[in-house]
C-alpha cells in the first residue's frame, strides 16, 4: 500500500511536509501497514546507536517480583516498596547511553540505578559512572526498614550501593579489577554566605561575632572536597595525601589547609611535576611569614604567582 488516497484522521496531520515526505518515501524510509494504510517511519540498525533499536513496549525486562526479590537477596528484608527491576535500567543503559557515559538519577530511591550501572560495566567492560540523588526523607517510623536501623530513605539507598559492589566483586570470576567505589556528599545551607549577602544596616550582632568564629568545616576532607567545586574539579578527582591534613595534591593543583614550613612545601613538590597551581585555605593559615613567603617559594618549582589562588 502507499500513501495515494491516505488522509490523516480528525486533528491529526503530517509530520513532515508533502516533499519531504515524498522523499523520505522514495528513499525508502516510509511504510504503510497493511491493514490500516497507516504510515510509519522505518529506522535501521545502521542509523541507531549501536545497532540496537528499544522496543515501544518493554516486555520481559523485569517485573515488581524481581525487583523486590533484589532487595530481599541483599537485605533479607523487603525495606523498600516498589523498587525499579535493575533489568529494566540496564535495557535502558544499553539502548541510550555509551560505556563511559555518567548517568544521572535526580529520584535515587533503592539504589537501582547505582547497581544496574555497576553490575552493566562487570558484564561488559564499561567504565559508566553515576551520580545519585535522594532526599534524606524519613523511613515509616514502624516500618521494618526504620526498626533495622534505617532512619532515611537515603541510608537504604547508599547500604543497597555498598552491598551491591562487594556481592559484584564476591561474584567476580574475570578479576577485571572492577571499581565499585564511591562517595557521598551532602548539600549543606551557608549560613555565611547569607550574611555576607546583608548589607551593614541588616547585620545582627549574632551575624558580626559568627565571622570571629571558627570554620564550620570539621575537618580536612570536608575542606579539600568544597575546594575541589571552588576550582571545578570534580569531585571524584584522586587525590593524593602529602602531609596529613595539610597539603593535598588533586590532578594538577595542590591544597595547602593547613600551617606548613616553606621547605615543607618545597621538598614535597618538588617532583611532583603535574603541579600547576597552588590553592591555600586562609582561614586554616595563622602563619603570616608562610603567607608573605609563598610566591617567591612557589617560583623555585616553577609556578608562577598568577597560579597562587587563596580560598576561604
Amino acid at each position: 500500500m502507499n500513501n495515494k488516497g491516505y488522509s490523516p484522521p480528525q486533528n491529526k496531520c503530517w509530520l513532515y511536509n508533502e516533499k519531504k515526505i515524498n522523499k523520505l518515501i522514495q528513499d525508502g524510509k516510509i511504510g504503510f501497514r497493511e491493514t490500516t494504510g497507516t504510515p510509519f517511519l522505518k529506522r535501521y540498525l545502521s542509523e541507531v546507536r549501536q545497532g540496537a533499536t528499544l522496543a515501544t513496549i518493554l516486555d520481559n525486562h523485569g517485573f515488581s517480583q524481581d525487583s523486590a526479590k533484589e532487595i530481599r537477596d541483599l537485605f533479607g528484608n523487603d525495606f523498600f516498596d516498589f523498587p525499579k527491576p535493575v533489568k529494566l535500567l540496564q535495557t535502558l543503559l544499553r539502548a541510550s547511553a555509551n560505556k563511559n557515559d555518567l548517568i544521572l538519577d535526580f529520584f535515587a530511591g533503592s539504589g537501582t540505578t547505582a547497581h544496574a550501572v555497576m553490575d552493566l560495566n562487570a558484564k561488559d567492560g564499561g567504565n559508566r559512572k553515576f551520580i545519585c540523588v535522594q532526599w534524606a526523607e524519613a523511613t515509616p517510623e514502624k516500618s521494618e526498614a526504620c526498626k533495622a536501623g534505617y532512619e532515611t530513605i537515603f541510608d537504604i539507598t547508599q547500604e543497597r550501593i555498598k552491598r551491591t559492589g562487594e556481592k559484584i566483586i564476591k561474584d567476580d570470576i574475570t578479576q577485571q579489577n572492577l571499581d565499585i567505589g564511591f562517595r557521598t556528599f551532602e548539600v549543606v545551607e551557608d549560613t555565611k554566605q547569607k550574611i555576607y549577602q546583608k548589607s551593614l544596616e541588616e547585620m545582627s550582632q549574632e551575624d558580626l561575632l559568627s565571622f570571629m568564629s571558627e570554620p564550620s568545616i570539621e575537618n580536612s576532607e570536608e575542606i579539600l572536597y568544597n575546594l575541589f567545586v571552588a576550582e571545578t574539579l570534580p569531585l571524584s578527582t584522586k587525590h593524593t595525601e602529602l602531609i596529613k591534613d595539610k597539603l593535598y595534591l588533586a590532578s594538577n593543583v595542590a591544597f595547602i589547609l593547613g600551617d606548613i614550613t616553606s621547605d615543607e612545601l618545597v621538598d614535597a613538590l618538588k617532583d611532583k611535576k603535574e603541579c600547576e597551581y597552588i590553592t591555600v585555605y586562609s582561614p586554616n593559615i595563622s602563619n603570616d611569614k608562610f603567607t608573605l613567603e609563598i610566591e617567591s617559594n612557589i617560583s623555585k618549582l616553577g609556578i608562577k604567582p598568577d597560579k597562587l589562588r587563596f580560598r576561604g
